[in-house]
């Protein structure tokens, strides 16, 4: 599936379902609300978004940078009595493999199927975030909002919002609607172990 520089792609399956780049709303990131069905429930994940310039410097740039981002939130906890720990994430290139990137980059085949791919990379990587609503809309909007606590945990790994595909699977059957709301947290859970999202804090 190549999402690419479309603001929204279709699906063909699950129905309904879409991928929206939240960088491709040129209104800002609340204008993606109404192409999400009105009063509709369903499942929604996020992922990161590659948009990256075809021009091989400004690529270069762009690539080494994301490479070289810490990829997860410091997590800390306690060992008791004595310890606290924490966790942070680190990523570093050598030199060498820069000059192989940058040269690899030179190469017009090379550099078009690696953007090639980028652009699918919704089908590679694991979910940042994964969610059950009942009412999609609404829920997209707490999280979009600028201290949303989903958003301020992006904001600690360096991963701008606006530099996202945002997945949304509504749920159109009704009979499946009036169970929802109490086994909303079943979803998550399981969802959650399965998929082992980045950012989710708990399981269910």
């Amino acid at each position: 599936m190549i999402v690419g520089n479309k603001a929204i792609t279709q699906l063909y399956e699950p129905e309904g379902s879409f991928v929206m780049n939240m960088s491709k709303f040129p209104g800002g990131l609340n204008s993606c609300l109404d192409r999400i069905p009105a009063e509709s429930s369903g499942v929604y994940s996020w992922f990161r978004a590659f948009n990256y310039p075809e021009d091989v410097d400004s690529l270069y740039c762009r690539l080494i940078e994301d490479l070289e981002k810490s990829k997860f939130i410091e997590r800390k906890g306690h060992i008791k009595p004595y310890y606290e720990v924490s966790l942070r994430s680190r990523s570093w290139i050598s030199d060498g493999k820069r000059k192989r990137i940058k040269k690899a980059l030179q190469d017009e085949g090379f550099k078009n199927h690696l953007l090639s791919t980028l652009n699918a990379s919704l089908l590679f990587q694991t979910p940042l975030y994964i969610g059950k609503a009942i009412d999609l809309r609404k829920r997209i909007k707490t999280h979009l909002a600028e201290d949303s606590p989903l958003r301020l945990r992006f904001d600690e790994a360096a991963i701008d919002m606006k530099q996202t595909l945002l997945l949304i699977v509504p749920n159109f059957d009704e009979s499946v609607t009036a169970h929802e709301e109490a086994q909303e947290d079943l979803y998550e859970e399981i969802y959650s172990r399965l998929f082992s999202p980045q950012f989710s804090i708990r399981l269910g």
